[in-house]
C-alpha cells in the first residue's frame, strides 16, 4: 500500500486530503517512518507496528540523511522544506539544519496545535504548484 495511504496518525490524513491525487505534490511529499526511515508518498510498504525510540532515531539518522540527499536535495534542490514532525521524528532528519544552508527549513513540531498552521502552509504550496509558479 502507498505510504501516504497507509499512515493514519500524525496529521497524515489531513495532509493526504490536502495533497489528494495531484502527482507533482505527491512526488514532493515524504514521510519519516519509525520502521522504514524516509518514504515517498507513493512508496509501497506493508503495515507494521513500531514506536520510534531515541536509540532508533540515532541509529537510522545516517541512512535517512543519505536518503534525503539522494531523493530530495540532489534531484529537486528545493528552496524550502516543510517538516511536520514531533521532535523525535525530526531527529531523523536533523542533518537538514546543517547540510543545506540554501534551503529554508520550516518545522512544525506541535502535532496537536500546529496542524492547522501546517495545513495552511501546505495548501498555499499546493495552490502555487497548481498555478505553475
Amino acid at each position: 500500500m502507498p505510504a501516504l495511504e497507509l499512515y493514519q496518525g500524525g496529521g497524515i490524513p489531513e495532509i493526504r486530503v490536502c495533497i489528494g491525487d495531484y502527482p507533482p505534490m505527491r512526488e514532493q511529499t515524504f514521510i519519516l517512518s519509525a520502521r522504514y526511515g524516509l518514504l515517498g508518498a507513493d512508496d509501497l510498504i506493508v503495515p507494521y507496528n513500531a514506536v520510534l525510540t531515541l536509540a532508533d532515531a540515532l541509529r537510522m539518522r545516517p541512512t535517512v540523511w543519505n536518503d534525503i540527499q539522494r531523493r530530495v536535495l540532489t534531484p529537486r534542490r528545493p528552496d524550502a522544506i516543510f517538516i511536520f514532525a514531533e521532535p523525535l521524528y525530526f531527529a531523523l532528519a536533523a542533518d537538514l539544519l546543517e547540510g543545506t544552508p540554501t534551503t529554508h527549513i520550516i518545522w512544525e513540531p506541535d502535532i496537536r496545535n500546529g496542524l492547522g498552521r501546517m495545513i495552511a502552509k501546505l495548501r498555499a504550496w499546493r495552490d502555487v504548484a497548481r498555478r505553475g509558479l
